[in-house]
């Protein structure tokens, strides 16, 4: 949130709310996990920049919704591939027709993020909340390592080795 606050403008916040809620649900498996973690901080960002709550719930959770269904380590993905007999990967790359919804949502978010103009961006509230951020926690960008590897296994698809 602190992070997100000082970069992004609200033209690219909705798009950019979606990418990082996807991206984290790709990572860990769970939509709800997401929504929990992540969408919490995207709400909090979004009201620092004056964007309508219902947008970015709607962001939030439709990156979460998806980045879960194209998880490797998803329980739902894994169930579906294991129920049809598939290997993993292989059903994961026969769900990739959903790029199209994906495409047409980020162009949705990011008409969307542009055309909004009536948000009240109030950089003294934005100022106050990442103060009050920087003195309430150690912010460093090494807590961000387990979710960095756990990206970079999955796209190597890394398997454990069997016993």
């Amino acid at each position: 949130m602190y992070y997100g606050l000082k970069l992004v403008s609200p033209a690219v916040f909705l798009p950019m709310a979606f990418l990082l809620c996807s991206l984290t649900s790709l990572c860990t498996g769970t939509s709800w996990g997401t929504a929990g973690t992540m969408g919490i901080a995207m709400m909090g960002m979004g009201m620092g920049l004056g964007m309508p709550g219902a947008w970015v719930a709607g962001a939030v959770v439709s990156g979460a919704v998806f980045g879960d269904k194209m998880s490797p380590i998803s329980d739902t993905t894994v169930l579906a591939a294991v129920s049809a007999g598939a290997d993993l990967y292989d059903h994961i790359k026969a769900m990739l027709y959903t790029r199209a919804g994906l495409i047409i949502t980020l162009i949705l978010y990011a008409v969307m993020g542009i055309h909004y103009t009536s948000g009240e961006l109030v950089l003294g509230d934005v100022d106050m909340i990442t103060s009050t951020i920087e003195k309430t926690f150690n912010l460093n960008p090494i807590v961000m390592l387990p979710f960095f590897v756990l990206l970079a296994l999955s796209l190597l698809k890394y398997r454990r080795p069997r016993r």
